[in-house]
């Protein structure tokens, strides 16, 4: 029996499978942006539309997942962050915009997703 695959594009090169699963997450939710970053704050991948800043949005994704502020329009009430674990170091997933009913299957889609990928 052959089973049905459900990723319509994949890699085996973690670079270009992050980013696979990024813009499938950014469509899933019509985001305007979705990044995965580490501790410090810098960019591991995103995907956005053209307008927005993924490294920015990483840059901010440490503080406000920790209750602090972003930055500009980068901040709490514009951001969602939930970090997560893989072999021991904290990372990151980062949104903005689109359908925020839909961050939290995303941000655990996307961290599932990262965590199989990473390891």
């Amino acid at each position: 029996m052959i089973e049905n695959e459900r990723r319509v594009r994949r890699s085996n090169v973690p670079t270009v499978a992050l980013q696979c699963l990024l813009e499938a997450q950014k469509s899933r939710a019509s985001l305007d942006a979705i990044s995965i970053a580490d501790k410090d704050g810098f960019l591991v991948a995103s995907a956005s539309s053209a307008s927005f800043d993924c490294e920015v949005l990483a840059a901010v994704a440490p503080n406000v997942a920790s209750g602090g502020h972003g930055i500009d329009s980068y901040n709490r009430e514009t951001v969602s962050v939930v970090p997560f674990e893989v072999s021991g170091q904290t990372l990151y997933v980062a949104m903005r915009g689109g359908d925020r009913s839909m961050y939290s299957l995303v941000a655990k889609l996307g961290a599932e997703g990262a965590k199989r990928i990473l390891s």
